[in-house]
């Protein structure tokens, strides 16, 4: 203001979301202008007012002082967030106790004080305005010597970041915990739907985390590129092998051969996909994350998936899942149907419940081969992912028994009874953590199990 014209610094925040930005320019719930307030900075604020009057309504658009403005702008994100973060602590607290959070959050948001936006429980929150305002906040807090205000909002991003880290180790540990040179089909990577944008997108982290274990990571999303990807992880320091990240054309080509499908984004498309024929392409047991909650959940447990659904609990072996026709009952083949051979071979496969057993055993079933599995369903792996791949296997004509390797007896009768040809001993507890954890649960499996096969 020393020259021979004055002018004043107003604040004039957007709340514009990405996906609706024109909409929410044309028909915005309020527009803030914030100013001196001095006469003169009163009259510059007016300036700006009259030329939003053109197409915003007079009541919704208010007048503040400058510091009001700004910490709105940053209040405003942070509350939101602060509501995604509050509904999914409570998804983990419903997948613990058997609650349903989309149950939970209809309930609560149809309470006219809390109103139901903002609750749909995810992975977590991401793109360029969220997290940055937070710490802004934060920033600002701390600098004003309010360090507990501080504390308070920065657990909102704390909650965020241990939303999306607690998915994807449940993802491991449901995969047998490892994911070790198994292929993931992931579905979205943007931060929300309608949009290309990665900034601080929870895939990212979760796909990390993934790759970091040893899984290979087909991707797949609408409008986002692999290179888009690429520089977000360098832009967070986060060392990538791009080999294990692949950006697949469609969501077959991503599903195609995986282990699981992962869905991280809310495309409204991903609703609309045959699954069964997903299902078909999939190596079996085959898993479902939906870190959404978009998914059709009772029907894709019909299909055959092992499903998990954040904000929900697991399944319940033998519940019932309400308006559900229940799946045709699949004809489990007799020990003799399984045994039948076009090429004279007959053999004893151990181990068919786990992962190479699984794969082994189909693999020689279609050559020919007659085949019969065995596997002993303890607590060394869940029961109920075993059962899903025994139940897999009977699909393609293998029946597994359920018989201990460390019972002489009843294997040494089955044995003498079927007079097999060939036995392919791949029964094992596999891994240092479990020989660390239990060395004579290990040393009875893996060894005296084995001495009394051989014998």
């Amino acid at each position: 203001n020393k020259g021979p014209q004055t002018y004043w610094i107003l604040s004039n925040p957007e709340f514009l979301a990405e996906g609706t930005a024109m909409k929410d320019l044309a028909a915005p719930d309020r527009v803030l202008i914030g100013g001196p307030t001095s006469p003169d900075g009163l009259a510059a604020a007016n300036v700006l007012v009259d030329i939003y009057a053109n197409w915003v309504p007079r009541d919704r658009i208010l007048t503040t002082n400058l510091w009001s403005s700004e910490l709105s702008k940053l209040v405003a994100n942070a509350m939101l967030a602060q509501r995604v973060s509050s509904v999914n602590s409570i998804s983990q607290l419903c997948e613990k106790t058997g609650a349903d959070v989309a149950e939970v959050s209809r309930a609560i948001g149809r309470d006219s004080r809390i109103g139901p936006k903002f609750l749909g429980a995810s992975v977590g929150f991401g793109g360029s305005c969220f997290q940055k305002d937070i710490l802004n906040l934060v920033y600002i807090c701390e600098s004003e010597g309010l360090s507990e205000v501080a504390q308070y909002w920065q657990q909102v991003v704390d909650m965020n970041e241990h939303q999306k880290a607690t998915f994807a180790r449940r993802i491991i540990s449901s995969l047998f915990n490892t994911v070790t040179g198994k292929k993931i089909a992931v579905l979205g990577f943007a931060f929300k739907k309608d949009t290309g944008d990665v900034r601080e997108t929870p895939a990212l982290t979760v796909c990390h985390m993934l790759m970091q274990d040893g899984a290979l990571v087909h991707v797949y999303d609408p409008k986002v590129k692999r290179e888009d990807a690429l520089d977000e992880f360098r832009y967070h320091d986060m060392k990538v092998d791009e080999s294990r990240l692949v950006f697949c054309p469609s969501a077959k080509a991503a599903v195609d051969g995986s282990h699981a499908i992962v869905v991280l984004t809310e495309w409204d498309e991903f609703k609309t996909y045959n699954y069964a024929d997903f299902y078909a392409t999939m190596l079996k047991p085959a898993f479902v994350f939906d870190g959404r909650g978009v998914l059709n959940r009772p029907q894709l447990e019909r299909i055959g998936f092992e499903v998990h659904t954040i904000g929900q609990a697991k399944t319940e072996e033998g519940a019932v899942v309400a308006d559900v026709a229940p799946e045709p009952e699949v004809k489990r083949p007799t020990v003799e149907e399984s045994l039948k051979s076009t090429t004279g071979r007959i053999i004893l496969v151990t181990g068919t419940a786990g992962f190479v057993g699984f794969h082994a055993a189909a693999a020689l079933k279609k050559r020919g081969d007659g085949v019969l599995g065995i596997d002993c369903f303890h607590q060394y792996y869940p029961p109920s992912f075993k059962r899903a791949r025994a139940k897999a296997l009977e699909e393609q004509g293998v029946l597994t028994l359920d018989m201990d390797l460390n019972d002489a007896v009843a294997l040494n009768s089955l044995i003498k009874q079927h007079k097999f040809t060939h036995i392919l001993a791949l029964a094992a507890q596999a891994g240092v953590r479990y020989a660390t954890k239990d060395p004579q649960s290990y040393i009875k499996s893996n060894i005296e199990g084995f001495m009394t096969l051989l014998e």
